[in-house]
């Protein structure tokens, strides 16, 4: 369901963010004053990375979908298909 991915994006872009922000801020650091034609450059591509993240980690939680596949075999001996938030639960040895 894409709500959860868009959730989930949502929640891994605050540590991109902050790998972003961290980067720039390291890099920019070590870029002299006069070359304000690089710290400029370094700018606009951390600015970009902040605006292409979300995009890409949305569409590969999109496309990996982990509440739709089946998850391990719970101690008990049930087997659970996660769909939408809710679990539909059977025994292992029942038929599908």
């Amino acid at each position: 369901m894409w709500i959860e991915a868009l959730g989930w994006t949502l929640l891994y872009f605050v540590w991109q963010g902050l790998v972003i922000g961290a980067g720039f801020a390291a890099v920019r650091a070590l870029l002299p004053k006069e070359r304000c034609d690089a710290r400029y450059a370094t700018g606009l591509a951390a600015l970009a990375l902040t605006a292409i993240c979300p995009a890409l980690t949305f569409c590969a939680l999109l496309h990996r979908a982990p509440w739709a596949k089946r998850n391990a075999a719970t101690g008990d001996g049930q087997e659970c298909i996660q769909r939408t938030g809710s679990h539909i639960c059977r025994r292992a040895d029942e038929p599908r």
